[in-house]
């Protein structure tokens, strides 16, 4: 569980860990194995019964002895692992932490220009407009998403006095922001999937955030606002597929990998 996330959970950890352990595993766990018998609570066969996300697991998952591995989440060696470092390099596969579950990653975009037009006047399609920077719901996130496009790509202006050229400027930096966030998706994905077969590491799962979304706005997401796919949405598809080549560089040499599930 994430204790030293925010200040009052920090400091006030015994408050927060009695809170915790008297909602879900003194009520919830109970409520969930009286509606659904078939989780398997006590590591039998069955589905498994997790109380937290991320979380380093558990020290005694038995009915009789339910003793969590408190501590700050992250641990590559139990449970699992939340990933989002927008200050790192999202295309170096050297980045990523050697996880054993990956239960949630991600990298934001803009939604295509079109998909704004439902929600925006004209005047305010321009990256840096007032609504663009009401609908960001994430802190410092367009500063992000500019930071990671400028470190790989020349990026058009923001802003032309002329309204026909304002448009394909807005236009082109939406598609930019989904062409880096799918090279993001497809390195994470791709450097994940080849660690499960590294005997010290072996990566066995990875579910990135998030899959659709609930407005016109920049989001983590893959399928936009009324069910368009963005282009990271492609690149998950390939990445996912049972038969997987992915290349990566280390120490100047190229590597060609053949990932099969």
């Amino acid at each position: 569980t994430a204790l030293n996330w925010y200040g009052p959970s920090s400091t006030n950890q015994n408050l927060f860990v009695a809170d915790y352990v008297k909602l879900y595993l003194d009520t919830v766990k109970p409520a969930i194995e009286a509606a659904d018998p078939s989780v398997a609570f006590s590591g039998g066969v069955g589905r498994a019964f997790v109380d937290s996300s991320p979380s380093n697991g558990l020290i005694s998952g038995t009915d009789e002895v339910y003793v969590k591995r408190w501590n700050n989440s992250g641990s590559l060696e139990y449970g699992d692992v939340h990933y989002y470092d927008y200050s790192a390099d999202c295309e170096d596969w050297s980045t990523y932490p050697t996880a054993r579950f990956v239960s949630e990653h991600g990298f934001q975009s803009f939604p295509t220009a079109d998909t704004y037009s439902t929600v925006l006047a004209q005047e305010d399609m321009n990256r840096n407009s007032d609504v663009l920077s009401y609908r960001q719901r994430h802190e410092n996130g367009n500063d992000e998403v500019l930071a990671m496009l400028q470190s790989h790509f020349s990026v058009p202006p923001a802003t032309s006095d002329d309204p026909t050229e304002q448009q394909e400027l807005f236009e082109e930096y939406c598609w930019l922001t989904q062409v880096q966030q799918a090279r993001c998706y497809e390195t994470a994905l791709t450097t994940w999937r080849r660690l499960k077969s590294v005997p010290s590491i072996n990566t066995m799962g990875i579910l990135y955030w998030q899959l659709n979304d609930i407005w016109q706005g920049p989001t983590w997401a893959s399928l936009e606002y009324g069910g368009r796919w963005k282009m990271v949405h492609y690149a998950v598809k390939n990445a996912y597929a049972p038969v997987l080549v992915s290349a990566y560089e280390d120490n100047s040499t190229l590597n060609i990998v053949v990932t099969s599930d």
